[in-house]
């Protein structure tokens, strides 16, 4: 899953990364993310639904 840091820098020794404030990262340990998101430190970036344009037919 991805998220943004929304604080100052700071490193997580549980994962051994280093986060910078604006950056978007993707961690598997779900568990630690969670908690790193209820501390405030990351926010979850929505997933962008993919849209479909319908094709016209411009030769009528």
């Amino acid at each position: 899953m991805k998220y943004e840091v929304i604080t100052s820098p700071f490193y997580c020794t549980a994962l051994q990364i280093a986060f910078i404030k604006g950056q978007i990262v993707e961690i598997k340990n779900t568990k630690r993310a969670g908690e790193l998101v209820d501390a405030g430190l990351l926010a979850v970036v929505d997933k962008k639904k993919s849209t479909r344009k319908k094709k016209v037919n411009k030769d009528v």
